[in-house]
């Protein structure tokens, strides 16, 4: 008996994603925002601290991050922001104490399982990658296939919804090393919704993104969000955070100087404190505007 061999299957891979993009473009044809499965019900640190070469970045942090929610991580460059998401995702090995997620201690839970419940989005994705934008946004479904497991249909379908969510439909055929920097940044918030765990941490998610897709980007959080996604990013525009974010945590000098609601963490004090400049925020008609001293 001869055996059929496949040729071609990155081509059939790419027919079938452009076919489910055509509907997923369809707003009457999009898959309704059901609720996460799975969702996470607890994330805190407790007493937690991170030193590099007997230097703390980050010290004595205990917080609890509310659960399907978008909590904004603020503060100066150099406050520890990117070292804190690191220790929630367990990329980085606490010194003291620990991340508990729903109420188990991080380093207990396999990393098999890790990748199925922790989405991750570096400041930086790779530049040089000989895959295309459809190879790459695949990768992301890898936790749930498991080491040899092949996409199937609804792989291809969620692939396809997370292409046209982040507007890189279009290019899924191209290229890794042709993508400028904002496109890739894009296609790796397309990765992550394909992956769909129920947390996202992600580290600086606009940049290099155009102010069209950054306003696309805080609306997709949302509607991720009101799923029961829980989002931890860490954002520098201050107005922009404010007014998506649901909880603030507003980090100087490796500490939490600040936690809570938007309308309670930023003000005068906290900020001026956190920035060693004058700042302030004030809402004008239902927006954030950042005021900076001269």
């Amino acid at each position: 008996m001869t055996r059929r061999v496949d040729t071609d299957p990155l081509g059939k891979a790419t027919a079938a994603v452009a076919s489910h993009a055509d509907h997923a473009s369809n707003s009457s044809l999009r898959p309704a925002l059901d609720r996460i499965a799975d969702s996470i019900t607890s994330l805190r640190c407790v007493d937690l601290a991170y030193h590099h070469r007997k230097k703390p970045l980050v010290s004595n942090i205990n917080v609890d991050i509310p659960v399907g929610k978008l909590t904004a991580v603020m503060g100066p460059n150099g406050a520890g922001k990117s070292t804190l998401l690191r220790l929630l995702g367990g990329l980085l090995p606490a010194t003291h104490g620990t991340v508990m997620l729903d109420d188990t201690p991080l380093n207990d839970i396999a990393a098999s399982e890790r990748a199925k419940r922790i989405g991750w989005l570096s400041q930086f994705p790779p530049a040089e990658l000989p895959l295309t934008v459809l190879d790459y946004v695949l990768l992301g479904r890898r936790p749930s296939l498991g080491s040899f497991g092949r996409a199937g249909e609804a792989d291809l379908r969620q692939v396809a919804h997370a292409l046209a969510a982040f507007d890189v439909s279009d290019m899924a055929s191209r290229p890794w090393r042709e993508l400028s920097g904002g496109e890739r940044q894009r296609a790796a918030l397309a990765r992550l919704l394909a992956q769909d765990a129920p947390l996202w941490l992600l580290d600086e998610p606009t940049n290099h993104i155009d102010l069209k897709h950054q306003a696309l980007l805080f609306r997709r959080l949302r509607e991720e969000v009101e799923r029961g996604r829980t989002v931890v990013a860490v954002l520098h525009d201050l107005g922009p955070a404010a007014q998506a974010a649901d909880h603030v945590l507003l980090m100087s000098g490796g500490h939490v100087i600040a936690s809570g609601p938007p309308q309670e963490a930023l003000h005068a004090a906290s900020l001026s404190q956190a920035y060693d400049w004058p700042v302030d925020v004030r809402i004008d008609g239902g927006r954030w505007l950042v005021d900076v001293g001269a």
